[in-house]
């Protein structure tokens, strides 16, 4: 451990049932850790967040985010064309082509947990990954059955399937057009 990690400041979150340690680094990528690092805390105090609104396993995969990416992550941009340009680093494609969108309740949670702590940049990684599913090649216009094709669990996917993503998540279309 440097110097410099030795004087950052410490703050303790429980989690579901799990005390995490953070320290003040997380201040520079959300004004809701800003906040909290700003207030004279008494360094064994326990903050505790909401589970409705942070699940522990989302919060490993933010942190795990923000820890390889040194706290200062690329910003996506949207309208990409393939997975390179959505995902900037090979961690961070690694770590959210591990998320199914369409299987379980994680990619929810971690878009709840990027709201919560106000992580702009983890939001739009999430997004990033939906959007990811929907990359359509618009001069195929067999694009729907090769989906289709890719998630052969998922029931065959429709215009429904997509309004009702537009629904789940409103702000996709909005970012990434």
């Amino acid at each position: 451990m440097n110097q410099q990690q030795a004087e950052l400041r410490i703050i303790k979150l429980k989690i579901e049932k799990e005390i995490e340690q953070i320290d003040q680094r997380f201040a520079n990528v959300s004004s809701f850790f800003k906040e909290i690092f700003e207030k004279e805390n008494d360094p064994d105090e326990i903050i505790e967040i909401p589970q409705s609104c942070v699940t522990y396993k989302a919060f490993v995969y933010i942190k795990k985010y923000y820890e390889h990416n040194k706290f200062e992550p690329q910003k996506i941009m949207g309208g990409a064309l393939n997975a390179d340009q959505l995902f900037l680093n090979q961690h961070d494609k690694e770590l959210m082509l591990s998320v199914n969108p369409f299987i379980g309740e994680l990619l929810k949670q971690l878009i709840q947990a990027a709201v919560y702590f106000q992580l702009e940049a983890f939001k739009k990684l999430c997004l990033a990954r939906i959007y990811y599913e929907f990359l359509i090649d618009p001069t195929d216009p067999k694009w729907l059955q090769k989906l289709a094709a890719k998630y052969p669990e998922v029931p065959p996917l429709s215009i429904a399937h997509l309004e009702q993503y537009k629904t789940l998540y409103p702000t996709v279309c909005k970012e990434f057009q």
